[in-house]
This record gives C-alpha cells, sequence and structure tokens, in this order.
C-alpha cells in the first residue's frame, strides 16, 4: 500500500494571482512546507523553504504598500525600509540575514540541523512582526541619508539613469534628504510617486531663467531661490 505524501494543508492561489492575500497564504503554505522537509530529513529543502516563507510575508507587506517587490534585492530593500519605519532598523536586518542565509544555504550545504531549526524558529519571529506591519497603516518617514534616497527610489520604480552620478542629482531633486512623507512613501497608502513635474515636496519646479530670461536647461528651481522670488 502506498502512503499518500503529506502536503502543506494551506491551498495554492490561482496561477497569476499576486496580490497581498495570495503572497500571504503563499508564505504560510511553504511555512508548513518547512516543517514537513525537517520531518522528513531534507536539510537544503528545509532551509529553503525557509527563505521562501519570509520572502512571500515581505511580499504581502510591499504588495499593501505599493512597492516594487520582484527582486531578491528588493525584497531585502522592503525589510530595511520597514525597519527603518518602525524604528526597529538592526531587528528587521537581522531576521532577513537569517532568512537570506537559508537561501544561501541551499547552494552551498553548510548548517547543521540546529542552524536550521534556529532560523525557522527567527522567521517565525520575523513573520510575527510583518504580519503586525501589514494590519497597520504606514508610518511617517523622513529620508535621512543617500541610502535612503536610493533605497526609496527602488522601491517607487523610479526611472533613473545608469550613472551614478547623474542618479544622485535626480534623487536630491525627486526624494532630498530632509523630506518628510506621512505616509511612509507607501502609494498604498496614498503617497503619490515624485516626478520631473513635481516632487515629494509637492513643489511644481520649472527650469531657472537667467537674467536675460533664457532658460538654465536642466537647473531645476531650489527652495532657497523660491523663498527668494517670493520676496
Amino acid at each position: 500500500m502506498v502512503t499518500k505524501p503529506k502536503v502543506p494543508e494551506t491551498p495554492l492561489p490561482k496561477p497569476g494571482t499576486h496580490d497581498q492575500a495570495a503572497h500571504s497564504q503563499i508564505s504560510r503554505r511553504f511555512q508548513e512546507h518547512a516543517t514537513i522537509e525537517i520531518n522528513k530529513g531534507n536539510r537544503l529543502q528545509a532551509s529553503e523553504k525557509v527563505w521562501a516563507s519570509v520572502s512571500h510575508a515581505v511580499k504581502a507587506v510591499a504588495e499593501k504598500r505599493g512597492w516594487k517587490h520582484n527582486g531578491h534585492g528588493l525584497i531585502k530593500d522592503v525589510a530595511v525600509q520597514l525597519g527603518k519605519e518602525q524604528g526597529r532598523p538592526s531587528l528587521y536586518r537581522k531576521h532577513i540575514k537569517v532568512a537570506e542565509g537559508m537561501h544561501q544555504n541551499l547552494y552551498e550545504n553548510r548548517e547543521e540541523w540546529d542552524d536550521i531549526e534556529d532560523a525557522r524558529k527567527d522567521a517565525e519571529q520575523f513573520m510575527g512582526l510583518l504580519k503586525k506591519d501589514l494590519a497597520r497603516p504606514p508610518g511617517k518617514f523622513i529620508i535621512g541619508s543617500g541610502s535612503d534616497q536610493r533605497r526609496l527610489g527602488r522601491l517607487l520604480g523610479l526611472r533613473l539613469p545608469r550613472d551614478a552620478e547623474a542618479t544622485q542629482k535626480e534623487l536630491d531633486y525627486l526624494l532630498p534628504v530632509g523630506t518628510t512623507s506621512e505616509k511612509g512613501f507607501s502609494p498604498g497608502g496614498g503617497y503619490k510617486r515624485p516626478s520631473r513635474g513635481k516632487t515629494s515636496k509637492g513643489l511644481a519646479l520649472k527650469p531657472a531663467r537667467s537674467r536675460k530670461g533664457r532658460r538654465a536647461e536642466g537647473k531645476p528651481l531650489t527652495q532657497e531661490s523660491l523663498d527668494k522670488g517670493r520676496r
């Protein structure tokens, strides 16, 4: 008599379903998969299922926030952004690093059973935090550095130049350091993506004019020059 293999109780969403609920459902299914693989003695598969359960939990929050999440790097960006928003950056970085280690273990075969079990427990703690992030509205966030600018630029899907210097100039225009969003820079929470016609501060900026009345191409007005013009 053939024994029917144990499978996760949580069903898969329909193919092509990528909304918040679908990613939460897939996360739960992979969480069950991880336990099954551990019980079967499959170390590498168990490692990958731990990573998959975390990544889809992160993707569920990203989907609700309206952030890009179609890639390993973007998943890490989401986790880091959530951690900074909640004032717990070190904790979120630690959790996503542990999960990434499980993904790497699929290829490198480095971790012992105890390490995988510890990572599974760590993943459960992280998914508990992400579940709370999913339930709460976006929090206030202030751009404090160039790394914040670049990370938000990726999450918002801004079309930026390939050249590093040109990219930074564009980010300084669209997402200046010091800019505050009460909606956590989350389009899903009502934040409007900045564009060349409208910055994240809501100022419609036009190219500056020279003394002869000619437009100076590529030199948008600064807040200082706007203030001087109002005097």
